[in-house]
């Protein structure tokens, strides 16, 4: 008689990002209100009905999944209580209950169907930058904002395209880069100012910072104005341009940007992160505590945690000025031309490895890695050892995930109504959990 040994608990397959109903709820909800905002305003006769008939198909489907409302669903559960059939005497009280119920669920279905500003959204007031401008030296009295278009990316902060008339010493078109106060990341552009002119100062393919706003005052949060830049985003970190030459430009890139002296950066208080055992020691109880409170079971994530735990004293090499979001959701593309390295908001002190690692896996989809690496090593890239390499990749993968996860609980808690964050949410997190697992597999199969 044979016995077939035990099979282990397999963590459940995740369906929309290991989504209960309430994350699910929150993301239909949020395309609602992408199509009142963006869709349905742009539209006109059947078209705009039909649209509308969705969003009404959507919002409804939102509510069957349950109410943010913890008053209705206590409405509800008093209905178990009675038993089937119900005897006379229980019809009327069991109708007001249901009733109460229906009534809230319906008064909530109206006031979703009506417009309304969410106060996690993103809002820019072309007025109150021009009333701004005209007080700033680099603007003058004369200026007038002739134009803006938010545009669309950048899920931590927002940015807009403006077109300026009369300006003193500001181009006709410059870019407004502002805080905002949903973004998961906890960073400011009060930050990223000093960095960004750093670069842009040592020649890498970035735009050049003309003004900081440190006040929220102004706009409702915290501005940088930047040039424009040609070209226009391709891809993301999952899907990148199927291009070899964008490729090795970005590998030039990045050996500039890792062979720049440290100490200037260090002393406009650019922070040191995630380089010393004790920082990765830190931060790995980071994510374990993130993963603890806002993940979903899953074997493959307590794998790669436990083994980054065992690997952190093999970690070695120089240090460096770091992107630590190089993808190319952040990249502009004018052609076969890198044009734009954007969004320096997580950029920091710490091992090149950890942006080698980042790229990864994309960089495979448009080149070898062994080729990207001769680029990388021919424009003076440092040396990096391949544990040094490996453990970094799993690193970031992690680290990403975790910032995944924060964004996820904003959502299905509906702190976040933001399309593009929802977006990030529902599409970003499954893949980069199948991302992670192929190379905690690839590493476990290597031995190390």
């Amino acid at each position: 008689m044979s016995h077939n040994p035990p099979t282990p608990n397999a963590a459940p397959a995740p369906s929309l990002t290991g989504a209960d109903a309430s994350l699910v709820r929150a993301c239909l909800l949020n395309v609602v209100e992408a199509l009142k905002r963006t869709v349905l305003p742009e539209l006109s006769g059947g078209v705009r009905d039909r649209a509308g008939e969705c969003a009404t198909i959507l919002r409804r489907a939102a509510q069957s999944l349950g109410s943010a409302d913890g008053a209705i669903a206590a409405e509800l559960s008093q209905l178990a209580q009675y038993t089937r059939p119900l005897p006379v005497e229980q019809w009327r009280a069991v109708a007001e209950l249901e009733g109460a119920a229906l009534d809230q669920s319906e008064a909530a279905i109206a006031a979703a169907a009506q417009p309304a500003q969410a106060a996690a959204s993103r809002t820019f007031a072309p007025e109150r930058l021009e009333r701004y401008l005209r007080g700033h030296t680099l603007g003058g009295k004369a200026l007038r904002v002739a134009g803006s278009r938010v545009l669309s990316g950048g899920r931590s902060k927002q940015t807009i395209l403006v077109q300026l008339e009369g300006a003193q010493l500001l181009p006709a078109t410059v870019v407004v880069r502002q805080d905002w106060s949903s973004a998961v990341t906890g960073t400011s552009v009060v930050s990223e100012f000093a960095l960004l002119k750093g670069v842009h100062e040592a020649g890498m393919r970035v735009p050049q910072p003309l003004l900081l706003e440190k006040s929220p005052e102004p706009l409702g949060g915290p501005f940088l104005v930047v040039t424009p830049m040609p070209g226009g985003a391709q891809g993301d970190i999952f899907a990148p341009p199927r291009s070899q030459a964008l490729a090795l430009q970005l590998a030039e890139q990045m050996a500039l940007l890792h062979r720049l002296p440290t100490e200037p950066f260090a002393a406009l208080e650019v922070p040191t992160e995630a380089y010393t055992p004790q920082q990765l020691r830190a931060g790995l109880e980071g994510f374990r505590g993130i993963n603890a409170k806002l993940g979903f079971p899953s074997r493959t994530i307590e794998i790669a945690l436990d083994w980054l735990a065992r690997h952190i004293d093999q970690v070695k090499g120089p240090k460096a000025v770091l992107h630590n979001d190089l993808g190319f959701h952040n990249f502009l593309v004018d052609g076969e031309h890198l044009s734009a390295i954007l969004d320096w908001e997580l950029a920091h002190i710490g091992n090149p490895a950890a942006d080698l690692g980042y790229v990864r896996d994309w960089v495979g989809q448009m080149t070898s890695w062994s080729r990207f690496m001769e680029a990388y090593h021919a424009a003076g890239g440092p040396e990096v050892d391949a544990a040094t390499l490996d453990f970094y990749t799993l690193w970031c993968g992690v680290r990403l995930y975790c910032l995944l996860l924060q964004a996820r609980a904003g959502v299905a808690m509906g702190m976040v109504q933001d399309t593009e964050i929802t977006y990030a949410v529902a599409q970003f997190l499954p893949k980069l959990l199948h991302r992670i697992s192929r190379e905690l597999r690839a590493v476990l199969a290597a031995g190390a």
